[in-house]
């Protein structure tokens, strides 16, 4: 753990990992400390910030912001990286070469989850959202009553969704 360098080597407190396999490369959610998304070779080294947040924006500037504090991460069949941020109510879409596509408004997402056309999110207040990748339309959601903690989201191949609760 760093406390908040700017080290690509060491982690401050990661809260999500992705696997990219046709890039070859590891995506790690590292928002608590160190406020950015950072990508590794699948061998662990060569470590690159993909992005940070930008401490430099007036806090009244909030859409200024690409994200604050990334805490899920997750990366489509193009490899498009998607970057929930709680603090900025949206998850980011970002192309393979860290360039902002676009935004899915969604309050206070934790975690996201891309599978085909679809975009699954689990926001921090217990609330479980599938969304179009294409527009970011709402296809269903449901409350997670009775949930403490929260600690993964998952898409099983036939659609069923899993949520992990430590």
């Amino acid at each position: 753990m760093t406390g908040g360098s700017n080290s690509t080597s060491l982690l401050g407190r990661p809260a999500d990992t992705e696997v990219d396999a046709a890039a070859n490369e590891v995506y790690v959610a590292d928002g608590y400390r160190n406020k950015r998304i950072v990508v590794f070779d699948a061998d662990g080294t060569n470590g690159r910030e993909f992005i940070k947040e930008d401490s430099n924006i007036p806090k009244r500037s909030l859409s200024e912001y690409l994200v604050i504090r990334p805490l899920g991460v997750d990366v489509d069949d193009d490899g498009n990286v998607y970057v929930a941020s709680p603090k900025k109510a949206a998850v980011s879409i970002f192309s393979p070469d860290g360039v902002m596509i676009r935004e899915i408004p969604v309050m206070s997402p934790r975690f996201v989850h891309v599978s085909g056309d679809r975009v699954y999110v689990l926001s921090t207040y217990l609330k479980l959202f599938c969304l179009s990748a294409a527009d970011g339309k709402v296809h269903w959601d449901k409350e997670l009553p009775n949930r403490q903690n929260d600690t993964s989201l998952a898409v099983g191949p036939s659609g069923d969704v899993y949520v992990a609760d430590a």
